[in-house]
């Protein structure tokens, strides 16, 4: 499936330079025509050989221009942030309903209007990713630093 989602970067997405490289990224690890996948920053940091404000920037880019949607209410594998291509999901999803009559169906591109299909939360499961509940708290936030030990060196 990622393949597809891709694809559909390559050949449907405005976004540029970095922009770019991080939604193929993403779209690299698409499992499914959900057309959701986890990353870290860091990870992508890794993929792109971009810094990390320029990784944090790309995404917010994205975001805004509706390219890529973050999942709040989903975790991936080990708190990572859970991504979604809404046009890919959107054309997956034409592409599925128009074949299914007309294997030979010529798909045009989604439309603001052609809706995105809800989510399966038990597949997405399947993939590593959860809902994000309010019983697993953000290790970062309300905790106190480890205390220093003092290390005698004679």
């Amino acid at each position: 499936m990622s393949k597809d989602a891709r694809e559909w970067v390559w050949e449907h997405s405005s976004s540029r330079g970095t922009a770019r490289l991080v939604l193929l990224s993403i779209a690299d690890r698409v499992p499914d025509e959900q057309c959701v996948a986890w990353a870290s920053i860091a990870s992508l940091m890794q993929r792109t050989n971009a810094s990390r404000n320029a990784v944090r920037s790309a995404l917010a880019t994205l975001v805004n221009s509706g390219e890529l949607q973050t999942l709040d209410t989903f975790i991936g594998p080990q708190r990572s942030t859970v991504y979604r291509l809404p046009g890919t999901s959107a054309q997956l999803a034409k592409a599925a309903a128009s074949t299914k009559d007309d294997p030979e169906a010529i798909v045009e591109p989604p439309t603001a209007s052609d809706p995105v299909p809800e989510l399966d939360g038990n597949r997405l499961r399947r993939h590593g990713i959860r809902p994000r509940d309010g019983s697993d708290p953000d290790p970062r936030k309300g905790q106190k630093p480890a205390p220093r030990t003092v290390v005698n060196r004679r």
